[in-house]
């Protein structure tokens, strides 16, 4: 009799957790069908926009709880097919419990592709081979910052397509051998150690963009240390290698170039010589061709922006969707009917 009495008050309590899971479900359900269509609507267009869930729910007068059982029923997949121009970059999410996301992007009709979890080679190779090989090979050219990981994934998921570096990060690389040499003469000519400080953001402008003050103080500087003004000449340079169109006045002028950085004997520029060897084909290709990372790094600005007013977003699928659903235009979302029901 003590079993039967026992089993039975397990059995009553299993059915009212289960009506009391049942309640709830059907009260979170009508506290979305509840809102009105046209404030449903507000609150979507408003999930649209760069800002937090707080400031949504705070512009709706509804609540944060609401908000987000309404962007829960916005879902993305993953694309079906891949465009003839494919780019590929990170950036810091911190989501899940790891540092670095990945997007991917079509630069040509500026759309956002996907977000992938974790900047992994393995995960990268798995989730582009999921693509069918004849989708693969519809990826012409590939726009990526100079990173060996990305290079060697893409070659080998895409053995068609054409790797294109970045023109923003060739530049930027040559700027960084120019900084490094500023600071080590900073920090060995003390007595103007002050004057290589104060006018660092001189160096970075255009010689034709100084004014007469700004000219007076490079010519400063350059009268402090001869090895920051052949650094700024090889940056002046370099610049004049980014005009020429054609492929043979682009290898000659880079070859040209690069002699000028061997003779320097600037030990801060020499580390070029190697990179622009081992990147030689997605250099040229990068001043031959016209597709760059400019699109993706205005999107990887933008997911900072977010990030900074929703002060971090853990939850990856709640961030992917949030970061495909802002940038969404003609892509692969599927959003569930009833969260924009046809009004009466």
């Amino acid at each position: 009799m003590k079993s039967r009495f026992a089993l039975s008050i397990v059995n009553a309590g299993i059915a009212a957790l289960a009506d009391a899971r049942l309640m709830k479900k059907q009260s979170s359900l009508r506290a979305i069908l509840g809102l009105p269509p046209r404030l449903r609507e507000v609150v979507i267009t408003e999930l649209s926009e760069v800002k937090s869930l707080t400031a949504v729910a705070k512009h709706c007068h509804i609540s944060v709880t609401q908000v987000i059982r309404i962007f829960k029923e916005i879902n993305y997949s993953r694309p079906k097919t891949l465009p003839s121009v494919l780019s590929i970059d990170e950036f810091k999410g911190n989501a899940a419990g790891q540092k670095y996301q990945v997007i991917l992007t079509d630069p040509t009709d500026h759309k956002i592709l996907d977000i992938l979890p974790k900047r992994d080679t393995v995960k990268l190779i798995q989730y582009f081979l999921q693509f069918p090989r004849h989708v693969r090979n519809n990826v012409k050219y590939i726009t990526m910052d100079m990173s060996l990981q990305f290079r060697s994934v893409m070659k080998q998921c895409f053995p068609k397509a054409h790797i294109v570096a970045d023109r923003f990060h060739l530049i930027r690389l040559v700027t960084f051998a120019l900084e490094r040499v500023r600071k080590a003469e900073q920090n060995t000519l003390t007595n103007a150690s002050r004057t290589f400080k104060t006018n660092k953001r001189i160096l970075t402008k255009h010689f034709k963009d100084l004014t007469d003050n700004e000219y007076a103080k490079l010519m400063d500087m350059f009268h402090y240390s001869s090895r920051l003004h052949r650094a700024y000449m090889l940056k002046y340079t370099f610049h004049t290698v980014l005009k020429f169109k054609r492929r043979r006045d682009i290898l000659r002028s880079i070859n040209e170039w690069l002699s000028l950085v061997f003779d320097s004997e600037l030990s801060e520029f020499q580390s070029l010589l190697k990179t622009f060897s081992s990147w030689s084909d997605e250099i040229i290709n990068a001043l031959t061709l016209p597709y760059s990372n400019g699109f993706t790094e205005g999107c990887n600005n933008k997911i900072k922006v977010l990030k900074r007013c929703s002060f971090g977003i853990r939850n990856f699928h709640y961030f992917r969707n949030r970061i495909l659903f802002i940038n969404a235009r003609k892509g692969h979302a599927t959003v569930m009917s009833h969260v924009l029901p046809q009004s009466a």
